[in-house]
């Protein structure tokens, strides 16, 4: 009797251990799966949706981007893209069978500014003399029909894409759900410092999520003239906010491109044309 009383503890103790891996796993699975829809409740599909096209969303402009680095083609970039869209909508219309829905991904009705027309300076020096350069950004839009652009050849640089959707559940009588999203990637280059032995490069990078601050050496290529410069070391000051240096002197006239591939795989340029003093 006493040993069976002494089981009961660890019985119970294996039992409770049992239901807390159960209901973790239960969780765990919760937060990654979409939750399913219940019965007699429409909101859940519209969850879904307004959760998951987001990130479609930005899949399908880093295969603009990619395709567009490519082939300078954005007809057959932006088709190609599409493409990634018109898939989603298949697999979400599938994954909620029977529901009766009604799903339409619309391109921008209208031209949608992304950017406003604007100036900054940026700081460059050479060898120790300090010159100030007045940069133009010109506005970026995303035209009538479109869903899809980018602009890479400033030195403030952006790739951006504008979708809707709407969407209808017949099966519960419920209609007119909309809403409308955007995803962009944003590098501005805002300094320049070249000595007799290396250069760095100050820039910011954002995105539709705010500040992006995990870039590393193997996110960034810096080119000079068309050619890539070795980068040596990057650091992260904070607030999107970037210094990377590479083992070479600018020549007195060049071509700076800033290359940054963000970890959704959304590539975007920013371009400086200078005459070094």
């Amino acid at each position: 009797m006493n040993d069976k009383g002494g089981q009961l503890p660890v019985i119970f103790a294996l039992v409770l251990s049992t239901i807390i891996i159960v209901s973790a796993l239960l969780a765990y699975r919760m937060l990654i799966f979409p939750k399913k829809v219940e019965e007699s409740d429409w909101r859940y599909v519209i969850f879904n949706a307004d959760g998951d096209f987001p990130r479609m969303l930005s899949v399908s402009l880093a295969n603009f981007t990619q395709e567009y680095r490519l082939t300078s083609n954005l007809t057959l970039s932006e088709n190609k893209a599409k493409a990634k869209l018109e898939y989603w909508k298949l697999a979400f219309i599938l994954g909620h069978g029977g529901l009766g829905l009604r799903l339409n991904i619309t391109s921008a009705s209208e031209n949608v500014e992304i950017v406003s027309a604007s100036s900054y300076k940026i700081g460059l020096v050479y060898d120790g003399d300090v010159v100030e350069k007045d940069v133009y950004i010109p506005s970026l839009l995303i035209a009538e029909g479109h869903f899809f652009n980018c602009s890479w050849n400033n030195a403030f640089g952006l790739s951006a894409a504008y979708a809707s959707i709407s969407l209808d559940a017949i099966k519960y009588g419920f209609y007119g759900w909309k809403n409308y999203y955007i995803s962009f990637l944003a590098v501005n280059i805002t300094a320049v410092e070249s000595t007799s032995s290396e250069t760095s490069i100050n820039f910011t990078c954002f995105n539709d999520g705010g500040w992006v601050n995990y870039l590393n050496n193997e996110s960034i290529s810096i080119y000079i003239n068309d050619l890539q410069g070795n980068l040596s070391d990057l650091e992260y000051w904070g607030a999107g906010r970037y210094v990377a240096y590479i083992n070479q002197t600018l020549p007195s006239n060049y071509v700076l491109k800033l290359a940054i591939r963000d970890r959704r795989g959304i590539y975007v340029t920013a371009l400086l044309n200078e005459t070094a003093s």
